[in-house]
């Protein structure tokens, strides 16, 4: 659907435009760290969205938590090297929104995702950038490759956020 191809480019452009994403990257990092503090326990943090890391203080949250599960459709080499240096760090590739495959196919079934929903050691999750771009590629695929209209695509990517927005609540 263009997910990796999406991911590589994300990468290019992170890395010409360090300077003025830097601060973008500190904020997200400082928002999980203050949440992170707030955890009366330190057993699991989950981070939706992961991606590249840039935005994840990884080591520290390595160091604070037991474990952290990093969840993102698409684990480049680089965010794979970086979390190998941790033991307690795991990458999951995920479709967090569990309908990409009736997408792909053409079928506009938005799904109530349903993993990690009965993980009763999980102390934090943090939705990291996700529900704002998560629903662009879905809807891009579907009036390129399915012949949606766009308000016909608006419909499935507004779905998707409601649904996702649910369940980070």
């Amino acid at each position: 659907m263009g997910f990796l191809k999406e991911s590589i480019a994300m990468s290019a452009r992170a890395k010409r435009c360090h300077k003025q994403w830097a601060a973008h990257y500190t904020q997200c990092q400082q928002a999980i760290l203050k949440a992170a503090i707030n955890c009366p326990e330190h057993r699991t943090i989950l981070i939706f969205g992961a991606g590249s890391l840039n935005d994840v203080p990884l080591a520290i949250l390595a160091n604070q938590f037991k474990k952290v599960i990093l969840v993102d459709l698409i684990f480049l080499k680089s965010a794979k090297q970086k979390a190998a240096k941790f033991d307690n760090v795991e990458l999951v590739e995920h479709d967090i929104t569990e309908s990409l495959d009736d997408i792909k196919q053409g079928k506009p079934n938005v799904q109530i995702p349903s993993r990690w929903l009965d993980c009763d050691d999980i102390d934090l999750v943090v939705s990291l950038n996700l529900i704002t771009q998560l629903p662009l590629i879905p809807v891009r695929w579907l009036i390129k490759k399915h012949k949606f209209s766009e308000e016909q695509g608006d419909v499935v990517g507004k779905q998707l956020i409601a649904v996702l927005t649910r369940f980070f609540r």
